[in-house]
C-alpha cells in the first residue's frame, strides 16, 4: 500500500516484485534486445526475460499474445523504445508463463513487440486467441503462424 496525497492505493505484490527483480536490468535487457535479438531475429521470436533465453516448446504448445500489450514500430524499435515497452508490461514479466515475442509482419514491414503465452493445445490456443481477439496463434514446433478461425455470428 503506497500513501498518495492522504489517498491509500493498492499495489499488487506482484508489480513489486517484478519491479524490484528487474530493477537495474530494463536498460540492460532493453539493450540485449534492440542491438541483438531484434536484428537477428526480426522474423520472429519468443525470448524469456527471466532467463534471457529463447524456450523451447513440446510439439502440443502454441504461443497467443496477450490482449492489450502489443506495440508497433515503424522501422525497428530502438533500445528507449524497447525500454519504454518492458516498464509497461513489467507486471506481466514476474510471471513465469509470459514472454517476449517479436515479429516482423511482412506485408506491412513492420515490427511488433508483444507479452505472449504458450497454450497447451491448439484448440485451446485458438479459443484463448480468439476470446482476445487475435487474428493468429503461433505455433513454434513447426515455425508456423496460424490464423485464429473466427465463428458464425449468429
Amino acid at each position: 500500500m503506497i500513501q498518495s496525497n492522504h489517498t491509500a492505493v493498492f499495489v499488487p505484490a506482484g508489480i513489486t516484485i517484478a519491479r524490484k527483480s528487474l530493477r537495474g536490468k530494463w536498460n540492460s535487457l532493453a539493450q540485449f534486445l534492440a542491438d541483438e535479438v531484434i536484428p537477428r531475429n526480426a522474423a520472429g521470436f519468443t525470448f524469456d526475460p527471466r532467463s534471457w533465453s529463447f524456450p523451447e516448446f513440446d510439439e502440443r504448445v502454441y504461443i497467443v499474445s496477450l490482449e492489450g500489450y502489443e506495440r508497433r514500430f515503424d522501422p525497428l524499435p530502438t533500445q528507449e523504445d524497447v525500454r519504454s515497452w518492458l516498464v509497461e508490461v513489467a507486471h506481466l514479466l514476474y510471471r513465469r508463463d509470459v514472454h517476449v515475442g517479436g515479429w516482423l509482419d511482412p506485408k506491412n514491414w513492420r515490427f511488433y513487440l508483444d507479452a505472449s503465452v504458450p497454450v497447451r493445445g491448439r484448440y485451446r490456443a485458438e479459443r484463448i486467441g480468439r476470446i482476445t481477439g487475435q487474428s493468429t496463434i503461433y505455433h513454434p514446433a513447426t515455425d508456423t503462424v496460424i490464423p485464429v478461425r473466427r465463428t458464425k455470428a449468429a
